[in-house]
């Protein structure tokens, strides 16, 4: 039967299968897929190698979605060797090949086991239906292999194969897979080295040259014999290749602190999304953020959350339950395991990577216990654990619900903070984020906690008298802080109330301001508009343009902001009201997206005087207790919502501005009195006490920011004011943003039908 002959009745089969097979009356439920996001639009994915500043800490940073890249963009010779080794027919075929299935079955049958799976079913078992060993999987690969082969062009095929290969050592995407074996851009790979990343299609997983070096070199040098039977290559090139020894270069280190790697993630993320995508050479990026500011910030925060809420269990099983288990877990019922494991998740969460325990019993001397082992999936099993890296003040209970975390590569117990934080610390007169903690502990959260949306209370109240400033209300203006109702929807109103229950009566802005009175906000917010305050609070970087609600909530904090956003807003009134987008990364030209141009929100005037109401917050408002003889002049602002969920404080100085968040995970209020000044506002103190032991910070903020004796500013009082300093001037408009760079160009002379020949509950406070 001639080639033409059996893909004619592959379609036909193919076509057969999809009508009853998976009909009406099959038995085979297809997948939901959206080819579309599979092949041509599926969402663009970064990888790059992020650097500190000084060059000694590095960590690959990946997106979920793998690095895309067309095929003109790798080396002819590694298309030619994909092509050889996994489907020698496409992309003549119609999805899949009897040919290729029933070569594969011969050789099986002579001792040779192999697959006859073509690119275009590799890629829907690695996008859509995964690698169960069924006939219904097979069945359902083969229909959608077909369809998508009649759909798509085989250069949006084989990119989609590429993208979604595994190649080893933590790598999605052919992409990434030069630097991840050989520390090496596509373009440098020799013949032998693009072989040997062909093969690892196979099977990555036992085709590693450090575990396996033999069966690694046999897959390469099949590869290259594949090239040489279909003429692909020279004999004499083949010859040298196979002769070459494989050496790989070593894993490197993953030194990073994984909260600036998850900062620079979420970054790389906004920008592949809006530039559709990164280069497709890895690049090594350098971050902004200094390991020396992250350590201070990350211990600041750390004393603080255990001072607050030192760590502990995350809960406990009830006792009944423990019973139920008897003296020998391993022969317990597995009902009551899963009703054990019921319990544990409703308090914690676990994974594969990030496991929870029940403790069942201590070992001797009490540096190890019996636990219930429960990786999320499954019923726990009994394990042993270390208890080594509890805190000396927590005494564990039988019961107790626990962590599980590797330290140095051995997994032990890990207490669970009962508050969470993150802390920012950033230089305003660029941008760059200098310091990004997420969480109490990275290795037991990935949560980055400075990127989450909460309420910010009343720290968001500096941009509503900004506001009124810029509209022309004198700082000293009258406010009236006296019950007040407003109007709502089908006949209801809102009557907002101070923290405490209080009033203040009739007081200047300034005191209304540093006393934190809701009263005073939310009529303010109604003389001059919440539209302006919500204006002034966009421009500054605190929201999206269009991002805060338009209501007089808003003026309490009630519209969501991230600390990252929220920080870098303050950073815009200690420039004299220049607003720069904040960014973990250095400027860098293979980033998509011109450079955010900066914005001045208000004249410097308005700014100034806004400034000297956040010296007073500090000097004598909410904020003076946290402070009281600090080395450093500060401004800033708490923030405490709605029934203590959220604590917050942002500190600014001249060239820097520092931002802290406390509270839950859960959204479950915090103990009354967690007010910003409380929990958050001590954590600012802490980091610019130590920066300026550390002769980082001077009491006058970073050097050079204000001319000298500038800062602070002066406490207001009815009728006095100081001129504002010379504050920096408007930078020029940035010229054109410099395009991303490309990958490897050359000629691509495999033929390929499809592809280019020839291109490569309580008030708010």
């Amino acid at each position: 039967m001639s080639s033409l002959a059996l893909t004619t009745l592959a379609t036909l089969a193919a076509a057969f299968v999809a009508t009853t097979a998976t009909g009406p009356l099959g038995a085979i439920d297809l997948p939901a897929v959206d080819l579309d996001r599979l092949v041509p639009r599926a969402p663009p994915g970064f990888e790059a190698r992020v650097v500190t500043p000084d060059g000694r800490e590095e960590r690959r940073v990946r997106s979920r979605e793998p690095l895309r890249a067309p095929p003109e963009a790798f080396p002819p010779a590694f298309l030619a060797a994909v092509l050889a080794a996994e489907d020698q027919r496409f992309p003549d075929h119609p999805g899949i090949d009897p040919l290729a299935a029933l070569s594969a079955l011969l050789d099986t049958a002579a001792g040779d086991m192999r697959g006859g799976s073509t690119i275009t079913q590799q890629m829907v078992k690695n996008l859509a239906v995964g690698s169960a060993p069924t006939l219904g999987r097979k069945l359902a690969e083969a229909v959608l292999a077909v369809r998508a082969h009649a759909a798509y062009a085989p250069r949006d095929i084989l990119a989609a194969y590429l993208a979604s290969a595994w190649f080893g050592r933590g790598t999605t995407g052919a992409a990434a897979a030069a630097a991840a074996w050989f520390d090496r851009p596509w373009s440098e790979l020799t013949l032998a080295e693009t072989a040997f990343l062909a093969g690892l299609l196979k099977g990555a997983g036992h085709l590693d040259p450090d575990r396996a070096p033999d069966l690694a070199r046999a897959r390469r040098d099949y590869v290259l014999d594949r090239l040489a039977a279909d003429g692909r290559a020279d004999p004499a090139a083949i010859a040298a290749a196979r002769a070459s020894p494989l050496a790989v270069a070593p894993p490197r280190p993953e030194t990073l602190d994984p909260w600036i790697a998850r900062t620079v993630a979420a970054e790389l993320a906004e920008r592949a999304r809006a530039g559709d995508g990164l280069p497709f050479e890895v690049p090594t990026l350098v971050a902004t953020i200094d390991p020396v500011w992250q350590a201070i910030a990350s211990e600041a925060l750390a004393a603080r959350l255990n001072a607050l809420a030192p760590p502990g269990p995350a809960g406990r099983v009830p006792p009944e339950l423990l019973a139920v288990l008897g003296s020998d877990p391993a022969r317990a019922p597995p009902a009551a395991l899963e009703a054990l494991r019921e319990a544990a998740a409703r308090v914690l969460l676990a994974s594969p990577a990030a496991p929870r325990a029940v403790l069942l019993r201590r070992l001797a001397q009490g540096a190890a216990w019996e636990v219930l082992l429960d990786r999320g999936l499954g019923l726990p099993v009994p394990a042993t654990l270390p208890a080594t890296d509890l805190p000396a003040a927590y005494w564990p209970l039988p019961g107790d619900i626990l962590a599980v975390r590797a330290t140095g590569g051995v997994a032990g117990l890990r207490a669970v903070p009962a508050l969470q934080g993150a802390a920012v610390v950033l230089d305003p007169r660029t941008g760059a984020i200098l310091a990004a903690v997420g969480g109490h502990d990275a290795q037991a959260s990935a949560f980055n906690r400075a990127l989450a949306l909460r309420q910010p209370g009343s720290s968001i109240k500096a941009f509503l008298y900004l506001a009124a400033l810029a509209a022309g209300e004198p700082f000293d203006a009258a406010i009236t802080d006296q019950p007040i109702r407003f109007p709502g929807a089908g006949g209801a109103s809102w009557q907002p109330q101070n923290y405490g229950g209080g009033h203040y009566g009739r007081m200047p802005l300034y005191s209304a301001l540093e006393r934190s009175s809701n009263i005073a906000a939310v009529r303010l917010a109604d003389r001059i508009g919440i539209e302006a305050m919500a204006a002034m609070a966009e421009a500054a970087g605190v929201y999206p343009a269009g991002g805060m609600t338009r209501n007089l909530v808003a003026a309490l904090g009630a519209s969501e902001v991230t600390l990252v956003a929220l920080t870098a807003g303050y950073g815009a009134l200690v420039t004299g009201g220049l607003a720069r987008p904040p960014s973990a990364l250095r400027p860098d030209p293979r980033l998509p997206g011109p450079p955010a141009p900066v914005r001045r929100i208000a004249d410097p005037e308005a700014v100034w005087d806004v400034l000297a109401m956040l010296r007073g917050v500090v000097v004598r408002g909410t904020a003076a207790g946290a402070f009281a003889g600090h080395p450093v002049a500060v401004a800033g602002k708490t923030g405490t919502s709605q029934d203590h969920r959220d604590a917050w404080f942002v500190g600014i100085v001249p060239g820097l501005a520092v931002g802290v968040w406390v509270g839950r995970d859960d959204y479950r209020p915090m103990a009354a009195g967690m007010t910003g000044g409380v929990a958050a506002a001590p954590v600012v103190a802490r980091i610019l006490a130590e920066a300026h032991a550390r002769g980082l910070v001077g009491p006058e903020g970073m050097a050079g920011a204000l001319p000298p004796g500038a800062w602070p500013p002066p406490l207001l009082a009815p009728g006095r004011r100081s001129p504002a300093p010379a504050f920096p001037p408007l930078p020029a408009a940035p010229g054109p943003a410099l395009a991303a760079a490309g990958g490897p160009g050359g000629g691509n002379g495999i033929g390929l039908a499809g592809l280019p020949a020839a291109a490569a509950g309580g008030p708010l406070r």
